[in-house]
């Protein structure tokens, strides 16, 4: 036959075995949150280097861009000037050629000025990519932001049992093993012994 105390000291080492468990569990539980919330900063970090990265060359691109067209329409300006002392140069020389030298220099201006109306279209279409292609980039960035914070919401993590609580479960793992002996010494009359009286 057990006895009383050390049915009750059994079931308080279970519950302290029971207890160590969980606190191991939640140990890992908790780990495993800490490093997956440190891939997703980095992971997070690389992809906010990249996008500032890809800013940055569209903003280069612009001033490139900037620069060539304020080139071409110089090369222009000097082809336009150099055209109009040739056709004037070639007027004088062969008068009546069919057409007057005003008309032959207001054709000439129209061409150059079609040529300039035409780069700074293409010029005005280029900005107008690249600031869409940033308002892209910017909507990204936010997106992959919303995701990071709640991916960082969403990881399961466990608490650690309070103190009093601990206590509770060993007190009332006490009182179990103290009912188990209770129950397991309990002597029941025979069925027989109130009819032989």
């Amino acid at each position: 036959m057990c006895h009383p105390v050390a049915m009750v000291a059994m079931a308080v080492v279970q519950q302290q075995q029971a207890q160590q468990a969980q606190d191991a569990q939640v140990s890992a539980m908790n780990a495993a949150a800490e490093e997956n919330a440190k891939r997703q900063t980095e992971a997070y970090q690389n992809d906010m280097a990249s996008a500032y990265a890809e800013e940055i060359n569209i903003e280069e691109e612009g001033f490139k861009s900037a620069e060539d067209a304020a080139s071409a329409k110089l090369d222009m300006l000097v082809m336009a000037r150099e055209d109009q002392a040739r056709l004037r140069s070639q007027n004088m020389e062969t008068i009546g050629g069919g057409q007057t030298a005003d008309a032959i220099m207001g054709n000439l201006r129209r061409h150059i000025a079609g040529n300039v109306r035409d780069l700074e279209d293409n010029y005005q279409r280029g900005v107008t990519s690249r600031r869409k292609e940033r308002e892209g980039i910017t909507r990204d960035r936010i997106s992959r932001r919303i995701s990071y914070k709640s991916a960082l919401n969403s990881m399961p993590t466990g608490s650690y049992a309070s103190q009093n609580e601990r206590n509770m479960k060993m007190i009332s793992s006490g009182f179990q093993g103290y009912a188990g002996y209770k129950s397991y010494t309990k002597v029941t009359p025979a069925a027989d012994a109130s009819t032989t009286g």
